[in-house]
Formats: structure tokens, C-alpha cells, sequence
């Protein structure tokens, strides 16, 4: 019963994430249209990354990026990204260009929007350490049962947190 309430409460914590992060992708698609959309030309790979927050939660509005010289963001980009994007300067243009191309609110619209993003975002942190410490308690869980059994079941938690599940 141990190990069923633990599976259990993993699977609703994952559902939770996977909820709150279409929640937020739902608001950066508002503040940030084009970082939203699947095309090849994004600026990050990863929109729940600390590269891609950064840019959401700090710039105020899209101008304030399009209007940034591109040495000023392609630091910015560097130094948030800890210096891990092989070309800085094409992430920082890609950025330029995607804030660019994407539409404008209603000045009024954006202090919401950043307040709802950061938000979600420390939702999304929360949830995620939460289902560390459900996994931990799993696995000792396991190994308490049949150590056997452990090598199969985190087999299934890793293919399912590599999806997203």
C-alpha cells in the first residue's frame, strides 16, 4: 500500500507540472508570441530553461529586448546561460528577431502577464523538487521490498521523466 500511495501521488504531481506548464506556455504566448510557437528558428530549445525564464521575467516587454543592442543581449545571454549556448550571438539574434516578430500588447497587459509567468515558474520549481523527493521516498520504498523489483520500476520512472511524465 506504501509503495501504491507513492506511485499515486508521483503520477498526480506529474499531471500538476505538465497542467501548469500548458498554464504558463498559455501566457507566454500572449507576452511572447513567437518564442511560443514550434518553428526551427527559436531562440531556446527548451522554454522552461533558465536562459529562456530569464528572458521572460526580466525584460518587462518585448521592446525592451528589440531595442537592446546585440552585444548587450548576447551577454545577457552568456552570462544566463552560464556560457553552455555554443553561439551566443545567433541565440541573442534569434531572441531579437522572435521578440520582433512577435505581437504587442496593451502596455497595461504586461505586468499580469510577468506576474503570472513568475509565478507559474516558482509553481514549476516547487513541483518538480517535490517529485525528487516522492522518487527518493520510492526508491527506499523498493529497495525495502525486492531490490530486484528496483532495478525495473526506475527504469520506468527514468523513461518517464525523460517524456516529461
Amino acid at each position: 500500500m506504501a509503495l501504491q500511495r507513492l506511485t499515486r501521488h508521483r503520477f498526480h504531481l506529474v499531471h500538476t507540472l505538465a497542467s501548469e506548464k500548458n498554464w504558463m506556455l498559455s501566457n507566454i504566448y500572449l507576452k511572447f508570441s513567437e518564442l511560443a510557437v514550434k518553428n526551427r528558428d527559436k531562440p531556446f530549445s527548451n522554454i522552461y530553461g533558465a536562459t529562456s525564464c530569464a528572458a521572460l521575467t526580466e525584460f518587462y516587454s518585448l521592446d525592451e529586448i528589440v531595442y537592446k543592442p546585440i552585444g548587450d543581449l548576447t551577454k545577457f545571454v552568456i552570462e544566463k546561460s552560464k556560457n553552455r549556448f555554443k553561439d551566443p550571438v545567433k541565440v541573442a539574434t534569434l531572441l531579437k528577431q522572435a521578440a520582433n516578430n512577435s505581437y504587442r500588447l496593451d502596455k497595461m497587459a504586461y505586468e499580469p502577464l510577468n506576474i503570472a509567468i513568475s509565478s507559474s515558474l516558482n509553481v514549476i520549481k516547487a513541483l518538480e523538487k517535490e517529485i525528487e523527493t516522492v522518487d527518493k521516498a520510492i526508491e527506499k520504498t523498493v529497495k525495502g521490498l525486492n531490490p530486484i523489483e528496483y532495478k525495473s520500476l526506475i527504469s520506468v520512472i527514468k523513461v518517464s521523466a525523460s517524456k516529461g511524465r
